[in-house]
């Protein structure tokens, strides 16, 4: 009988990337966030960020018209929130979701991982990204990702062999790491010693999870996080970070946050590319949102930084953090302007909608 259930939950992970396909509102809603699947809780800040709301002007009352009506077009938009400078421009929840729902990241996790990273290397704990992985985290050394230099893994060019599904994951990993079957180094040496392809975009959980271990073998990833970018945040509500067998947070795809706090954490992301919190990490945060490489396998339109797709279009520096099944966070650190949006579902329509919105609302005063 496990086997069977671990098969079919096994199928999940190869949706996740697939025009059009969904899941269950529950694991973007509650059932990930909820402690089932025992997380990691980092608490809410003393004195959390103010957001308050913008006084709009007619430009942007016709885009709130114009997003409330996308919004309501399909069941599976579940948050959606747009902030200008701090301020709200408009925060929408779906049926009896509100500001109280944490919902889930999907691989929205990678970016924080990635900045993770920048705080490891501008505290001194790493000294270069061109060092090799596994100089930091020993567990690894032995297999591909051990093998690559830390930006490789940072942009997803680490040569290890593409994974058995588009999503990012192999076989059954997600099911297993998630309910405590094995720890995610078992599936990083699933993929062998040899890198095949270095230098080449492959989409892959592992080279993020190697991050991880990597952040871990110098420091305490979640220690790390917790003090260095969400507390810096000003959280209103406490966060969930999902963890493996061995108590490694699941880098890849295990975070959960209320809709606001998301904002914040986007906000903080600016913060630091605008050099808020030191020289260091600024430069580190305009590396990690500057195009570095692009899928030539798949069609995307967006490229790859660190951990983080960005814009790939002459002059533009608008970044983006991009769940599974439709959730993103698109950020233009120029006006810094931020859209928020939690789906169950996909599309690609839908997903060009969201950007004209997003491009409309930058060209407004």
């Amino acid at each position: 009988m496990k086997k069977i259930i671990s098969l079919l939950f096994s199928i999940v992970p190869a949706l996740v990337f697939a025009d059009g396909e969904s899941t269950k509102e529950d694991w973007i809603t509650g059932t990930y966030s909820s402690g089932i699947y025992s997380p990691t809780v980092f608490p809410p800040s003393s004195n959390p960020l103010p957001l308050n709301k913008k006084h709009l002007t007619d430009q942007e009352l016709q885009i709130v018209k114009n997003s409330n009506e996308f919004f309501d077009s399909a069941y599976t938009n579940l948050g959606f929130l747009m902030l200008d400078k701090g301020q709200i421009v408009n925060e929408r929840y779906r049926g009896d979701l509100d500001r109280n729902t944490k919902f889930f990241s999907w691989s929205m996790s990678k970016s924080l991982t990635a900045y993770t990273v920048g705080y490891a290397l501008c505290t001194g704990k790493i000294k270069s990204l061109d060092d090799i992985a596994g100089i930091y985290a020993t567990n690894i050394k032995g297999n591909v990702f051990g093998k690559s230099t830390i930006k490789q893994l940072l942009t997803m060019t680490s040569g290890a062999p593409r994974p058995s599904d588009d999503g990012g994951t192999n076989g059954t990993e997600w099911f297993d790491t998630t309910r405590g079957l094995k720890p995610l180094v078992a599936f990083l040496n699933q993929y062998g010693t040899e890198q095949i392809n270095p230098n080449e975009f492959t989409y892959n959980n592992s080279n993020t999870h190697a991050l991880m271990y990597v952040v871990d073998g110098v420091d305490d990833f979640s220690k790390l996080f917790k003090q260095s970018i969400w507390l810096k945040s000003r959280p209103a509500s406490s966060s969930t970070w999902l963890m493996d067998s061995n108590n490694n947070l699941i880098s890849a795809g295990g975070f959960s946050a209320i809709l606001e706090d998301w904002g914040r954490l986007a906000i903080e992301s600016i913060n630091m590319r605008k050099g808020v919190n030191g020289e260091c990490i600024k430069n580190y945060m305009k590396d990690a949102t500057t195009y570095k490489t692009k899928d030539l396998l798949r069609d995307r339109f967006f490229g790859y930084g660190y951990q983080t797709w960005v814009d790939p279009r002459p002059n533009s520096q608008i970044y983006l953090w991009l769940g599974a099944y439709g959730q993103w966070t698109v950020i233009d650190p120029v006006s810094e302007k931020i859209l928020i949006i939690f789906r169950n579902k996909l599309n690609r329509e839908d997903n060009n909608q969201i950007m004209q919105i997003f491009r409309a609302w930058i060209k407004t005063n």
